[in-house]
């Protein structure tokens, strides 16, 4: 996913933040250096919450 979003975003992935919601519906981050893969990071309470908002959930 972060190989394909670097190479087709416009400018690549740069600062942008990569989130995904796993399996039991929470919310992580993708760590990104240098447009590849560098882990997991979990998503404070109130990502969830916005993040949820954003999708109208």
């Amino acid at each position: 996913m972060i190989a394909w979003l670097a190479a087709n975003l416009e400018g690549g992935i740069g600062k942008r933040k990569v989130y995904y919601r796993d399996t039991d519906g929470r919310f992580d981050e993708l760590k990104v250096n240098a447009g590849a893969f560098a882990g997991f990071a979990p998503c404070s309470e109130g990502q969830q919450t916005t993040l949820a908002g954003m999708l109208g959930q």
